[in-house]
C-alpha cells in the first residue's frame, strides 16, 4: 500500500521469538496452514448423505408412486376417493403406477458401518466423548485403558497442540522479561499454602533463565467419573475420612461443599466432650495415641448416655 515510503524505522525489540505460534491439526508440505480434522471426513459424509437420501427417496416413491396415464383414455383423473374415474380405453391398460426400484436394507447397514469406522479412525468413540462414563459401571482402571486406546489416533495431534502451548508460553516469558519494566503486584504462595502479595518486575529476571512448565489434563465428565471412582474406593477402604472426601470431590458433583463441611464441623463439635482447664492440661501431657484413645472412650460414653436417655424418654411416653 505504501510502496517505497518508510513508515517506521527498524527498532531493536530485543525479542528473539516471533510473536506468533502455529498449530496444524495435520501437516501439509504444500500448505503453511496444514489441513483440518474434517478434511478427510468430507468424502465419508457425502457418501453417508447420498445413501440416506436414496433410502428416503425410495420410501417416498414406495408410498406415493408416480402415475402413468395413456393420453386420451382418462379425462377426469383426480385423487378424491369418492369420485369415480372413467376409462375410455377399449383394450389394455389406461393407467398404472410406476413401480420404484427395490431398496435393499444393506444401505442402512453400510451407513452404520461407515459411521462406526469413521469414529474409530478419528478417535471419536464413546470413551473419549464421555458417553461411556455416564452409562457404564466399569471400574476406573478399565475406563482409563479404554480412553488410552481410543486416543491413539489423536496422539500426534495432541503432541502438536502441547508443543504449540509451550511456544505460546515461551513467547509470553520473553515479553515478561523484556517489556515488563515496572513493578507489578502479584500473588504468590509462601510455601505454607497461604497466598501473599509481592511486587514483581519482569526485567529483573531477564538473565535468570526462567523455565516453562505446562501441565495438561482432561477437563470433561470423563475425568470427573474417574475422580469420583477413586475417591469412593479410598473412602470405602477407610483411607480418607468424610471431610477429605468432600473437599477433593469435583465442584459440579458436590456444589454445596462449604455448607456440608460446616454441618459436619457442628456435628463433630456437639459430640466432642467438654473438658475443664485442669483436664485439658493433664490430657495435653499424655502421648498423642493415648490422648486419642481417651477422647474416643469419652465420646463413646457420651453416645451411650444419649441412647440411654432416649430409651428412657421413649419408655415414659409409652407409659
Amino acid at each position: 500500500i505504501c510502496g517505497d515510503v518508510v513508515t517506521k524505522q527498524p527498532v531493536d525489540t530485543q525479542h528473539t521469538l516471533y510473536p506468533i505460534a502455529r498449530m496444524n491439526w495435520y501437516k501439509d508440505d504444500k500448505n503453511w496452514y496444514g489441513y483440518g480434522d474434517t478434511t478427510d471426513l468430507i468424502p465419508n459424509q457425502k457418501s453417508i448423505n447420498f445413501i440416506t437420501a436414496m433410502r428416503m427417496m425410495a420410501e417416498q416413491y414406495g408410498g406415493m408412486p408416480k402415475l402413468m396415464l395413456k393420453k386420451g383414455m382418462i379425462d377426469n383423473f383426480n385423487n378424491d376417493p369418492s369420485v369415480p374415474i372413467y376409462d375410455n380405453s377399449s383394450v389394455g391398460w389406461s393407467a398404472q403406477y410406476l413401480q420404484p426400484t427395490y431398496n435393499s436394507a444393506r444401505g442402512q447397514e453400510l451407513v452404520d458401518f461407515m459411521l462406526s469406522a469413521t469414529k474409530t479412525h478419528t478417535g471419536a468413540t464413546e470413551t473419549s466423548t464421555g458417553e461411556l462414563a455416564k452409562s457404564s459401571q466399569m471400574n476406573a482402571t478399565a475406563i482409563m485403558m479404554l480412553q488410552k486406546a481410543s486416543s491413539v489416533p489423536l496422539d500426534q495431534v495432541k503432541r502438536r497442540f502441547k508443543r504449540t502451548i509451550e511456544e505460546i508460553g515461551e513467547i509470553w516469558r520473553e515479553f515478561w522479561t523484556i517489556n515488563y519494566n515496572t513493578n507489578r503486584v502479584i500473588e504468590i504462595d509462601n510455601g505454607d499454602g497461604n497466598m501473599i502479595t509481592q511486587a514483581w518486575r519482569g526485567t529483573d529476571f531477564k538473565d535468570s533463565g526462567l523455565k516453562l512448565k505446562i501441565n495438561v489434563g482432561a477437563s470433561s465428565d470423563y475425568s470427573e467419573s474417574l475422580t469420583m471412582t477413586t475417591l469412593d474406593k479410598l473412602h470405602d477402604m477407610k483411607e480418607i475420612d468424610t471431610k477429605t472426601y468432600i473437599k477433593l470431590a469435583p465442584e459440579n458433583i458436590v456444589p454445596f461443599k462449604e455448607e456440608l463441611l460446616k454441618i459436619l464441623d457442628e456435628q463433630q463439635a456437639s459430640q466432642t466432650p467438654q473438658l475443664s482447664p485442669e483436664e485439658q492440661q493433664t490430657l495435653s501431657q499424655l502421648p498423642p495415641d493415648k490422648q486419642q484413645q481417651i477422647m474416643q472412650q469419652m465420646q463413646g460414653t457420651m453416645v451411650n448416655s444419649q441412647n440411654s436417655n432416649n430409651m428412657m424418654q421413649g419408655g415414659n411416653i409409652n407409659g
